[in-house]
């Protein structure tokens, strides 16, 4: 039985996940890992430090090489997990604060990042994968293009993607743009969104509408905890598809209006 477990523990890689995710802050920026071993890749992406990121709940714009010192002043601020997916769509497992970029494959890191045995899974077939390499040069809003092509291709949360869940996202807040805001990252994350449109249901911060038939389904438990939201039971509703309603709460819980204008 023991070993049994071993052996379930070692298929499933990372925490049960087919992927392992990690966020890396270090003083000259932002990188993010993608170790995906169903698709045989390794993918990382480095910004630049004079790439602007905007970090979510009102501290706003700063340079990527700014963002370690100020995190580590605004102790209060520990919602990290944000700052990669409003910026990226990227949905980290872990994010750590490292020295250097580069020092998030050296084994020390890999084992308390990983565990145990996904550490030991990855050295099993880390020179079996291809690594993709990738960085971030200029301001986020004139590079959407590019982040378009690379972030769910090579970023996306392979349990997203293989997942037949179908969103709709519907603006029920008086901030312009949010939904499109929001179904950009979603889609960068990997989810198929269909529909985007305002709506005038009075929603008080956001709202999770589905079929109690799916509400296991992992895509749904990661749009869970990605916000926090109401969720309700909808027995009309199909299998594979999902209401996202955006209220007025959640555009100042984000701060969305600080993101905007700084445009």
């Amino acid at each position: 039985m023991f070993l049994g477990l071993i052996l379930m523990l070692w298929i499933n890689g990372w925490n049960g996940k087919s992927d392992f995710k990690l966020a890396v802050i270090f003083p000259d920026g932002l990188g993010i890992v993608s170790v995906s071993p169903g698709r045989g890749m390794v993918n990382i992406m480095e910004t630049e430090g004079v790439v602007p990121i905007w970090i979510p709940g009102g501290l706003g714009w700063y340079k990527a090489n700014k963002v370690d010192r100020l995190l580590k002043q605004e102790v209060k601020y520990t919602d990290y997990k944000a700052i990669f997916y409003y910026n990226f769509g990227f949905i980290a497992d872990k994010v750590v604060f490292l020295a250097n970029f580069d020092d998030w494959s050296k084994n020390r890191n890999l084992i308390s990042e990983m565990g145990i045995l996904g550490w030991g899974r990855y050295l099993f077939w880390q020179n079996n994968v291809v690594i993709s390499s990738e960085k971030i040069s200029g301001e986020l809003e004139q590079d959407m293009a590019f982040l378009d092509e690379v972030m769910m291709r090579d970023f996306g949360d392979d349990g997203i993607l293989t997942d037949d869940l179908r969103l709709s996202i519907y603006n029920s807040s008086r901030e312009t743009g949010l939904a499109t805001f929001l179904s950009k990252r979603l889609e960068w994350a990997g989810f198929l969104v269909t529909e985007i449109n305002n709506s005038e249901d009075k929603i008080e911060n956001c709202l999770l509408a589905y079929s109690p038939i799916i509400s296991k389904r992992e895509s749904l438990l990661i749009l869970k905890e990605l916000f926090d939201c109401q969720a309700k039971n909808d027995d009309t509703m199909t299998d594979n598809e999902v209401y996202l309603y955006l209220g007025d709460g959640f555009g100042q819980m984000l701060k969305y209006s600080n993101y905007v204008r700084s445009f």
